[in-house]
Formats: structure tokens, C-alpha cells, sequence
């Protein structure tokens, strides 16, 4: 039977995952993943998980249909509540909010292991994420993929142990690999929701300084990446928006 087809997305998520490495997908769903990487060789074993029972109906499903229910076990679960970390090798979480990857992260610590590989596509919160990876000993590559006019981030990171201070830029801005074009029209999203949203305070009622110099230093950043002055309207300007004059 022929596989099923992977969204970009899914695809850019199915090339960070090793090759005979026993897989998790977590929220999987309906399970293409990883039947996918079962039916293409590449995993020799899998579980998909998904806290919801409809899901897992799904999943056992697809993977009763591709004849893979030998290798690939469905198990109904809030995150890696009730998986046998010992049993896994590469842990995916795709497609859901960045708040919730941190959160089923936080809850089993031990998934931070150098034989571990966490392959992460959080759909929000991308400076939270980063900024846990970093502060918990994770090396990380970052990588940039469009699925029709949606850009989505790619995380495959590996624990090593050795703390980073990284920079206001890497926090923020990341470093995205991909195309100079794809990444150059994430930065000008980017940069039209700050300016958004240093607009939104403004107009606000209630002042939030410490948010809107936040703000502000990552609009300088985002200009000064895309090759303009780091801010235009000059550092009086500034200054008052912080609410400093």
C-alpha cells in the first residue's frame, strides 16, 4: 500500500529524524509520521501518543490499514506521562503550542539525555523555546520551512550538558537555516507583528514599559537585519517610547 503523504512541514520534521532509531511521535494524531518513517526504513520502531482518545482511534487506524501495528504501538497519554523513555530514541512534538512543549518537557526531566533527540516544531512562543534549549544544556539547529503562505519553524536539538548564555538576538531572532528568501520574508513578518504590537501599547490603557522596551529592542533588531538603520526614528524617539524622557 503506498505510504502517506507528508506535508512540508511533517516532511521537514521526518528529515531530522535519525535512521535506526526507535521513534515517539508525541500529538501524533493520525499517525503519518510515523508510519511514514517505518514504511520508508528509517525507523525500525515507533509509538504514536496523543492525549486524546479520538486520535488514537485515528492512529490505530492508519497503521492497522499500512499493516505496520507490529511496529508501531498507540498509546493515550498527556504527553510523556505514561511512556518508557528507555524504549525511545528521537521524541517529536509537531503542531502544537510552544507553552505546551515546554510543559510536557518540564514534567519528565530524564528526556534530557545525550542519547535522546528532540525534534520540536512549536507553532508559538518560538523565544520561549529557544531560550529553554538553551538554558537546559541543548545544542540545536533551527530550520525554516513554508507550507503554502505559512512559515513554520523546525527545532532538532541534542542535550550535551554545557549551559550557553545566548544573546538578545538568538533569543529573539533565532537562527534560522533555509532559503535567504524564506528567511528574509520571516523576518519582515516578524518585524510587521512587533511594530504591531508596539502600536497596540501605545494605544493602550495601561502602560508596560519593561514590554514595550522589549519590544522596541527587537524592532531595532529586525531592521538592522534586514540591512536598515537599527531604528528610524532615532534615538530621542526612543527614549520617549520607553517612557525614559
Amino acid at each position: 500500500m503506498r505510504l502517506p503523504m507528508l506535508s512540508p512541514r511533517l516532511e521537514a520534521v521526518a528529515q531530522c529524524v535519525r535512521t535506526g532509531i526507535r521513534l515517539l511521535d508525541v500529538g501524533s494524531d493520525h499517525a503519518k509520521l510515523p508510519v511514514v518513517l517505518v514504511g520508508r526504513g528509517v525507523c525500525g520502531s515507533a509509538i504514536a501518543s496523543d492525549i486524546g482518545q479520538g486520535p488514537c482511534a485515528s492512529a490505530r487506524r492508519t497503521i492497522e490499514r499500512h499493516r505496520m501495528s507490529d511496529r508501531i504501538a498507540v498509546v493515550q497519554t498527556d504527553g510523556l506521562r505514561d511512556i518508557d523513555l528507555a524504549q525511545v530514541d528521537d521524541v517529536v512534538m509537531a503542531g502544537m503550542g510552544g507553552e505546551t512543549v515546554l510543559r510536557i518537557l518540564n514534567a519528565r526531566p530524564e528526556v534530557l539525555c545525550e542519547r535522546i533527540r528532540l525534534i520540536l516544531q512549536p507553532q508559538t512562543d518560538l523565544p520561549d523555546v529557544r531560550a529553554w534549549l538553551y538554558g537546559h544544556g541543548c545544542r540545536f539547529e533551527e530550520r525554516l520551512v513554508a507550507e503554502g503562505e505559512r512559515l513554520y519553524h523546525v527545532f532538532c536539538a541534542q542535550f550535551t550538558g554545557r549551559l550557553a548564555a545566548p544573546t538578545f538576538a538568538q533569543i529573539h531572532l533565532g537562527e534560522p537555516e533555509g532559503p535567504a528568501g524564506l528567511v528574509s520574508t520571516a523576518r519582515s513578518r516578524q518585524l510587521r507583528a512587533v511594530e504591531a504590537q508596539i502600536e497596540g501599547l501605545r494605544r493602550g490603557k495601561t502602560p508596560d514599559p519593561a514590554r514595550l522596551g522589549e519590544l522596541l529592542d527587537i524592532r531595532a533588531l529586525l531592521r538592522e537585519a534586514a540591512g536598515g538603520p537599527p531604528d528610524q526614528g532615532g534615538e530621542e524617539d526612543v527614549l520617549q517610547e520607553r517612557g525614559s524622557v
